[in-house]
């Protein structure tokens, strides 16, 4: 009998009742979130039980030897859930997999999965969640999967997404649920899976007009963000360009930027998108957009789509570009990358082709290259061969890789934390040598250095006969006699074994990786002898620690890597390498192939100081710490920095080049005949320093360091030099004390102190090339501070043309065996107390008559008798101590040895409170 129509009421109430059903569902997707559309939901309820067996209808349970018929699956009752039911696994010791029914999906989309999961005593599985996309054939095109979760006993919250198809052959999803068995089953093992969710999104994809992101001309940039699936929402496209200092900075609707912000555009998806037909509520389109880029660094840019009706951030994606200067110099010498074994067998994240493209960019020098294919790929050879002579033509040198193969020989596994490629090689040469032998026949012609196994793998240190089983491994390899060059993993705990090697070359490595500090360490005492030193550069900076912004935590990476550099090419290491440069946002590359925050500061440290060797050190006017080196080409590279930003102002050379780690240059500023040099924490390179003034400075010295504290007598002294130039050299020489502190005198008026009277105080120098040159000289003391004093020492040198320049220099008045402190601070009574607290470090016992002055105050007084290694306290006590306190006023110490000739004179500043008190014990 046919069906009666509704009659209009009866419409009514169905559209009323559809309608409240539909804000039901829009109330629930704006809950995970804005312009999200639910396509798939499975609480394990009624609706998923037509049959009433316990097993969701359509689920797919794997089955087969590995995944056992008795383990426990069924749909069961949870009273903390908010539906009641749930799926659970009794795992029995053994491991599962379940599946979802596929999903229909669109590859216009992007698409999200949450569920809820609930671990119990689960010590040994790892249990995962993934998303696979297929082809309409079922053909698995695209992967997802979740790191382990870890079992707590409450039910948690699983989110994975958002993921784009990569493929137009995409026409579903499956979500599955692994549970893996670890070296032990679970046997009470519970897993529970709860309120499976599928999310569609509007999809947003940018990308730019370079495969690696990677630009010498900043106009060249295109960004392109790609739209589909976005609703007739209208949402707002808010383009971003971000500098690379990590900054923070808040705004409206913006929680937290990463980094500065140089220039922002927005535009409305309605003047991008248009609809396509396939889709009642899709639409798609693209848009460029040149990013406002002035000059060479790094950058990121980021797009958001924020909801023109609430506001709020709809979807967010950052990509990270570098736009490189012109090299100033040819990148040469021991800089390298230890390429992923993912790169080279499956193209990801970078093929050979756009890696041909990076790496000479980039200021590689060499690369470590992962070698072994099966005997039946003999096109992957080949495909290295040519990868191999490419980089040749580019002056980048190949390194094998002799990793573990596939496939290993019979035997049992090796033990935990023994590496294979030793665990291989240890067996007798008629069972592993049929496992290189087709790799060595290909690619030993064509690639001349090689090394066993990866860069942390150390496990033939402490070999038995190691030189003899490395020498038996290289003749079985390279039995044709080819002019191979050999290395392996080495420790840093482990010495270098002297004497005839059979290899050249150790790789070292540490776990965890030696920082800067660790690195100097370890390099500058350990033994020289032995094969060639290669080290890894491997920053860690604790990016958990709750006191460093994020710009803080950038600026340390930034500083840690540049100085790992520095103090490798410091001891003269013959190779330094990137173990893993495609780690992520944090190191040289991302994972996608995209530039890292450090690939411009590599590249700038390797195109500079490729090939150069250590000069030393000069002493800067404000106290940088430096380091100079001398490229082959002879020009010389200064890395300057300092924990106090500062200007050092001296004469380096006539054509100077300042240049920052993420290779931006610049012209510094002249004050006179002197360059001015800005200097902070964050390392500057200075190209272009004089050779001969340098070593000229570096050269200088005096006879004597110190000057006795004795006041009115001339003590004897020369100053020391070295002609560094190529050719006689003829000048003038001139000391300089600089004006120090104002004293005290007697009557409490402040009158000019740090006398010193140098003769001559200037002169002529001459003398012929490569030769040392000394210069006597007088001095005589009236009362000089007590301790170390700068002196600037000015020359005007003739030799190809006219030079002026300065060299820094302190002499330490007082032979030092007396240690001086004072510290001053107000009571709460205001008065102004002092203390001096006095040690004698290496002398005989001696007794002293100590004087105080202080501006329009009477002198203090007090004696120390028979000071020895005990620390000597003395409290002072002025009235109305406020009148003491102000940066132009200092109190100084005088202090005379009885029946002695010393005096010794301790200036300071008085203070309104101190960070350091004495007590009667010395401390």
């Amino acid at each position: 009998m046919p069906r009666p129509l509704p009659t209009a009421a009866a419409l009514c109430l169905l559209l009323a009742a559809s309608a409240a059903v539909q804000a039901e569902e829009f109330s629930e997707t704006n809950s995970r979130g804005v312009d999200a559309v639910e396509i798939f939901r499975c609480s394990f309820d009624e609706k998923w039980d037509r049959n009433y067996d316990l097993w969701p209808d359509k689920w797919k349970r794997e089955t087969g030897p590995e995944y056992p018929h008795y383990v426990r699956m069924e749909i069961a009752e949870d009273d903390e859930l908010e539906e009641g039911r749930c799926l659970e696994i009794g795992l029995d010791g053994s491991q599962a997999k379940v599946s979802c029914p596929p999903i229909r999906v669109l590859p216009k989309f992007s698409y999200t999965l949450e569920l809820k999961l609930k671990l119990t005593n689960i010590e040994h599985s790892a249990v995962t969640v993934v998303m696979e996309f297929m082809t309409a054939k079922g053909e698995v095109v695209q992967t997802h999967r979740s790191e382990p979760f870890t079992a707590s006993g409450d039910w948690q919250d699983v989110k994975i997404g958002k993921f784009r198809p990569g493929s137009e052959l995409v026409d579903r999803v499956v979500a599955h649920i692994e549970v893996a068995r670890g070296d032990r089953g679970d046997l009470q093992g519970l897993v529970s899976v709860a309120d499976v969710w599928l999310g569609r999104w509007p999809s947003m994809e940018v990308t730019t007009n370079s495969r690696i992101n990677v630009y010498n001309d900043p106009d060249n940039v295109v960004v392109t963000c790609s739209l589909s699936g976005i609703s007739e929402k209208d949402p707002l496209i808010k383009f971003q360009l971000l500098d690379a200092t990590q900054a923070e900075i808040g705004e409206e609707g913006v929680k937290k930027l990463e980094g500065r912000l140089i220039s922002e555009e927005a535009r409305r998806a309605s003047d991008i998108l248009a609809g396509d037909g396939r889709h009642s509520k899709g639409y798609e389109g693209s848009e460029d957009w040149r990013p406002d880029i002035k000059e060479h660094g790094f950058y990121r840019v980021r797009v958001q789509m924020i909801s023109n009706e609430t506001k709020l951030e709809m979807d967010k994606r950052i990509i990270t570009l570098a736009v490189v200067p012109k090299a100033v110099l040819t990148s040469i010498g021991e800089f390298g990358w230890s390429l992923p074994e993912t790169v080279p067998r499956l193209g990801q994240p970078l093929d050979f082709a756009t890696l041909q493209e990076l790496l000479p960019m980039a200021g590689v020098s060499w690369v470590k290259l992962p070698v072994w294919f099966p005997r039946e790929h003999q096109e992957r050879g080949d495909r290295i061969i040519q990868f191999a002579e490419r980089l040749a033509a580019t002056d980048i040198e190949t390194i094998g890789v002799l990793q573990e193969p596939d496939h290993t020989p019979d035997g049992p596994e090796p033990v935990s934390g023994e590496s294979s490629i030793e665990f291989i090689f240890r067996k007798d040469p008629s069972t592993w040598l049929p496992l290189f032998d087709h790799v060595m026949n290909r690619l030993s012609l064509r690639i001349r250095w090689w090394q066993l196994g990866y860069d942390h793998d150390t496990s033939f240190v402490g070999h038995e006969d190691l030189v003899g089983k490395i020498r038996d491994i290289r003749q079985q390899l390279y039995r044709f006699g080819q002019d191979v060059r050999l290395g392996l993993g080495w420790r840093w705990d482990e010495l270098p074994i002297g004497g005839e090697l059979s290899w050249d070359f150790e790789q070292l490595s540490s776990d965890p990786p030696l920082q800067s500090e660790q690195l100097d360490s370890e390099l500058a005492t350990r033994p020289t002898e032995g094969a060639p030193r290669w080290v890894l550069i491997e920053p860690v900076i604790d990016s958990g620690r709750q006191d460093l912004s994020e710009r803080e935590k950038h600026e340390a990476r930034v500083r840690e890597f540049i100085k790992q550099i520095i103090v490798a090419k410091k001891h003269g290491v013959d190779g330094i390498y990137i173990p893993k440069p495609f780690s992520g946002p944090d190191g040289v590359m991302n994972t996608d192939g995209t530039p890292g925050e450090l690939l411009l500061p590599w590249r700038t440290s390797a195109m500079l100081l490729g090939g150069a060797k250590f000069m030393g050190s000069l002493q800067l006017p404000s106290g940088s710490k430096n380091w100079l080196f001398i490229r082959p080409d002879r020009r010389v590279v200064m890395v300057a920095w300092n924990e106090q930003p500062c200007d050092e102002v001296l004469y380096l050379g006539d054509n100077v080049l300042q240049i920052d780690v993420w290779g931006k240059q610049r012209q510094p500023a002249n004050h006179e005949h002197r360059q001015v040099i800005p200097v902070g924490p964050e390392p500057t390179f200075v190209l272009g320093v004089s050779e001969h003034v340098a070593r000229w400075r570096m050269s200088v010295a005096f006879e004597k360091t110190s000057v006795p504290s004795v006041f009115g007598v001339e003590h004897e002294n020369a100053l020391l030099m070295r002609n560094e130039f190529p050719a006689g050299i003829g000048g003038t020489v001139s000391l300089f004390v600089p004006d120090l502190l104002q004293a005290i005198g007697p009557s409490g008026e402040p009158r000019p102190s740090g006398e010193w009277k140098i003769f001559p105080p200037e002169g002529d120098i001459k003398g012929p090339a490569n030769v040392a040159l000394r210069r006597p000289l007088q001095i005589e003391l009236s009362d000089a501070a007590y301790g170390e004093q700068p002196i600037r020492i000015d020359f005007e040198v003739y030799a190809d043309k006219l030079y002026k320049f300065s060299v820094w220099r302190s002499l330490s008045v007082g032979a030092g065996d007396i240690d001086i402190q004072a510290v001053s601070f107000l009571d709460d009574d205001g008065r102004l107390i002092v203390q001096q607290r006095m040690q004698n470090l290496n002398g005989p016992y001696a007794d002293f008559k100590c004087l105080l002055y202080a501006p329009l105050r009477r002198r203090k007084r007090t004696q120390v008798f028979q000071l020895g290694a005990e620390p000597d306290i003395k409290t002072y006590t002025y009235s109305a101590g406020e009148d003491l306190l102000g940066k132009d006023i200092n109190l100084m110490l005088r202090i005379e040895e009885i029946d002695g000739d010393r005096v010794l004179i301790y200036r300071f500043p008085a203070q309104r409170e101190s960070d350091i008190l004495f007590d009667a014990g010395g401390n």
